[in-house]
């Protein structure tokens, strides 16, 4: 077998990579190796993140909200903006920047912000490090639904169908007046 010097360099450089990969994903501390198989024991004999939530009643608290951002469109906030949204594209005025719309979606985004400060003031803080970032996230999306629409970017329209994207509400309201 022939093999050049940059080849056999590739070779022996490729398998240094590879045991210097394998000692830091076992992260085997200076202190000892003694430590390093407690930790690995520990990690596996840790409850999972499941049997903590349900431990501290969490799992309850999350479903709750996920229920509740997910049938926003049957909450009577929502409801009455939505009627106001009809009422007033029906009329063929301006939807954006009339007051009734205003005040309507301003009640429905205070409805979904306090869900979120409800939820997290009954979460457990010791759980944070599993809950946080998915909840922060929430928020954040959340945020930057509503900041595009107060900076004209979608219509109250639009806002209304990312929070109904289902179209149950306007369906409902299409099926009663066909009959």
């Amino acid at each position: 077998m022939r093999i050049t010097e940059s080849q056999l360099r590739a070779v022996i450089r490729e398998e240094i990579l590879r045991e210097q990969k394998i000692t830091e994903s076992y992260r085997i501390p200076p202190q000892g190796t003694l430590d390093a198989v407690i930790d690995a024991i520990k990690d596996l004999f840790r409850p999972s993140d499941e049997k903590r939530l349900s431990r501290a009643g969490d799992d309850r608290v999350l479903r709750d909200l996920t229920n509740e951002l997910g049938t926003f469109h049957r909450t009577p906030e929502y409801k009455v903006a939505w009627e106001n949204y009809k009422t007033l594209q029906r009329q063929h005025r301006s939807m954006d920047t009339n007051p009734s719309i205003e005040k309507s979606l301003a009640r429905l985004k205070e409805r979904m912000y306090q869900g979120y400060d409800t939820a997290e003031a009954s979460l457990s803080q010791e759980n944070r490090d599993i809950w946080g970032p998915g909840l922060d996230f929430s928020r954040r999306c959340m945020d930057k639904l509503w900041r595009a629409f107060e900076n004209r970017k979608i219509t109250a329209g639009g806002l209304l169908g990312m929070l109904d994207p289902a179209g149950i509400v306007e369906s409902k309201r299409i099926r009663t007046e066909a009959r």
